[in-house]
């Protein structure tokens, strides 16, 4: 078993400011984190929407996706698991959409995907959809992959007072 040393002298009411500290820091990342996130979800919503249309059965063909040999699986199992967000959960607002109009448009559905759904999509979009949502943030690709990575790692970390 391992033991932390703590510095001599240090009082619980110290310890416990710190404590403190770390959560209004974590506070103040995640309401950020959360903006961000959101955003990204607009903007994924919007440029997909716009170019393949606004019906799940046709935003989520995998035709529109990677056509990466090694990345077949990976596009089949990230489209699974969003129609599983459409078919599984009985969210008031998706539940509006298909008893009302017979379909889920995107920018309602990102709403009910996670920061690291949203990482796993992008990751298998086409090269010049990405391009497209990198280009609104003055990014490359290859940048804006990376940061929704770390972000939406810093956002559970965040959500979940994780180390």
């Amino acid at each position: 078993m391992k033991f932390h040393l703590f510095i001599p002298g240090t009082t619980f009411e110290e310890l416990y400011a710190v404590f403190q500290f770390d959560r209004s820091f974590r506070n103040v990342l995640f309401k950020n984190l959360l903006i961000v996130e959101n955003n990204l979800k607009s903007i994924i919503a919007y440029k997909l929407s716009k170019k393949y249309g606004i019906r799940e059965k046709d935003y989520l063909k995998p035709s529109n996706f990677s056509q990466d040999i090694k990345k077949v699986r990976q596009v089949n199992d990230v489209l699974n698991k969003i129609k599983r967000q459409i078919n599984g959960r009985q969210h008031s607002a998706t539940l509006h959409y298909i008893s009302n109009y017979g379909y889920v448009p995107l920018w309602i559905l990102v709403k009910l995907l996670s920061f690291g759904m949203i990482n796993e999509l992008y990751s298998i979009l086409k090269p010049d959809d990405k391009l497209a949502i990198a280009e609104y943030y003055n990014l490359d690709v290859e940048t804006l992959g990376i940061y929704i990575a770390l972000l939406s790692n810093y956002r559970n970390l965040c959500a979940h007072e994780d180390i």
